[in-house]
């Protein structure tokens, strides 16, 4: 069994029509493959979960991700669209040259995320952004980057992940100032 979520709402029966279309059949009598897709509202934000009741190889399980990634979401609102934002460095006195783990940004319901990194260090400091699906196994999104002392940037991620942290070290400890990083969210 397969079951995979995705961040978007999308129409149950036409998604798992276009499932069908995309040449994975369904054979609910026959007990050998068959598709659930529900659509449900968690914390507020729309999640879209497709099960799949047989073994899969690999080609069909990213076939179903192409669909859904290529199915248009409904956005039902009247009004500006859902903002969130999330600290995950609130001014963090770091004084050593050892790894700092951020606290955690949960993403779902929200698309388009700026990141905003604020030095008041009197140190560059190199930041690693990292993604997971789960919040517990976490992997590396792009390369590192150095932000220096006394300055502040942002930086935009489009792809989507469940749940977003960054890895901040110093190459020389650093005698004075915090650092700040905040994640600004645009839900879909």
């Amino acid at each position: 069994m397969i079951n995979r979520t995705y961040d978007t709402r999308c129409l149950a029966d036409k998604l798992q029509a276009e499932i069908i279309t995309a040449g994975l059949p369904v054979y609910p009598n026959a007990g050998a493959r068959f598709y659930y897709v529900n659509v449900d509202i968690v914390a507020g934000s729309y999640v879209t979960t497709v099960v799949v009741y047989d073994d899969l190889s690999g080609g069909e399980g990213t076939t179903i991700d192409g669909v859904v990634a290529a199915h248009i979401p409904i956005v039902d609102h009247t009004g500006p669209l859902p903002v969130q934002e999330t600290e995950i460095f609130a001014a963090l006195a770091i004084r050593d040259t050892s790894e700092h783990i951020s606290s955690v940004s949960e993403n779902i319901g929200y698309r388009v995320k700026t990141i905003i990194i604020k030095n008041e260090l009197n140190q560059t400091v190199t930041l690693q952004c990292q993604g997971s699906r789960d919040s517990s196994d976490w992997f590396n999104i792009a390369d590192s980057f150095n932000v220096s002392s006394a300055t502040t940037i942002h930086q935009s991620c489009e792809t989507y992940f469940p749940y977003l942290r960054a890895l901040a070290t110093c190459p020389t400890a650093p005698t004075t100032g915090g650092l700040s990083m905040w994640i600004e969210k645009m839900g879909v």
